[in-house]
């Protein structure tokens, strides 16, 4: 389970930047409508699509940071021996299902890397 202390220590890490990270976003969806905006109303026949695969991917990767700040954040770790049988049985689920979403947060993370270096040709 040390990948579910790894992500919580990173997400914790992040948490305080997420109100920058919101902003950004914010702006990043807005230069992408007014790119769409542009080319629907033909005002510029040919817009560099550079911007907009930039705008795309640092949106994709804002989302990735922004779920992991969501979810990574407080992942309880205590279960002692004066707890009742549920309890544990509870945590230790709550925290198996923690690690399934870890690992789907991985393979994730690395397809998001995958297009990155294929759409700007790294």
């Amino acid at each position: 389970m040390k990948l579910l202390v790894l992500f919580e220590s990173i997400a914790k890490t992040i948490k305080p930047y997420q109100k920058v990270s919101n902003f950004i976003a914010i702006f990043v969806i807005i230069a992408i409508l007014a790119i769409l905006s542009i080319q629907e109303r033909n005002v510029a026949k040919e817009v560099n699509s550079g911007y907009g695969t930039l705008l795309l991917l640092s949106t994709i990767w804002l989302l990735l940071v922004n779920l992991m700040t969501t979810v990574f954040s407080d992942i309880s770790h205590n279960i002692s021996d004066s707890d009742s049988l549920f309890k544990r049985l509870k945590l230790k689920l709550i925290r198996s299902l923690y690690f399934i979403l870890a690992l789907f947060f991985t393979l994730l993370s690395l397809a998001v890397i995958i297009l990155t270096i294929r759409l700007l040709k790294l």
